[in-house]
């Protein structure tokens, strides 16, 4: 049975729809400098550590934002979806990328060079780069609210709602395509792959869940309701 955990609620602003109002349908910086890039599964965006000039906004596929451990370990801190900007801080605040980006799945992504961009708009650059450093600050608390406030059962079930459009979230048998392997999954909810199949294993067990095939599962169960308002945690 799962527990009912408190919901923490999200402070972080969509820096997207403030720096970048929409115009005729898109974000006019990325419609004027942006360059479209696709990228294979399991590819490299970009490297911890590297030289930052660029935003990148994902308009297909998973982007995995990864820290090393110097130990060898890795953890996802978020997730980047269609829609997202991602390497905010990199780009107006510290001019190298904090994080890894790994492809979880073919994509394409549009990439805006900050210089061009920031050019054109030399008065706003420091407030732009203070919002950026707030909002990576408040990703990095939601990320430890994320462990801290969810057991790893709950965190598998949400990062697998966090899948489904919300229109289907209220109709039962939910129908996901899960574009990761089970490993991968096993990173982004933050427990080893044979923890991350302990769970799956018992869920199906227990008629939570049931695999159709590779791609496709179902949520059978309408107690994971109350997992909902977490789904902020892997967007």
């Amino acid at each position: 049975m799962l527990h009912q955990a408190t919901e923490v609620k999200s402070l972080r602003p969509d820096l997207g729809n403030l720096l970048f109002p929409k115009q005729g349908g898109d974000i006019c910086p990325f419609a004027s400098f942006g360059r479209h890039v696709a990228f294979k599964r399991h590819a490299i965006i970009f490297s911890s550590g590297s030289a930052c000039h660029g935003l990148y906004r994902i308009e297909r596929g998973l982007i995995a934002l990864r820290h090393h451990h110097g130990d060898g370990r890795r953890a996802i801190v978020r997730l980047g979806r269609p829609g997202d900007i991602v390497e905010w801080s990199g780009a107006l605040v510290g001019s190298r990328h904090r994080y890894e980006g790994w492809a979880l799945c073919d994509g394409d992504y549009c990439y805006l060079p900050v210089e061009e961009w920031c050019r054109d708009n030399p008065s706003q650059v420091q407030q732009w780069a203070m919002m950026a450093a707030y909002r990576e600050n408040l990703l990095l608390e939601e990320s430890v609210a994320r462990l801290s406030v969810l057991n790893s059962e709950e965190r598998l079930l949400t990062f697998l709602l966090s899948l489904v459009d919300e229109r289907q979230l209220d109709r039962f048998p939910i129908s996901i395509r899960v574009p990761v392997q089970k490993n991968e999954i096993a990173e982004i909810i933050s427990v080893t792959p044979e923890s991350c199949s302990r769970t799956l294993t018992k869920l199906q067990k227990q008629g939570v869940i049931e695999w159709k095939d590779r791609e496709k599962m179902l949520i059978l169960d309408k107690t994971v309701k109350h997992l909902v308002p977490f789904i902020k945690f892997f967007r």
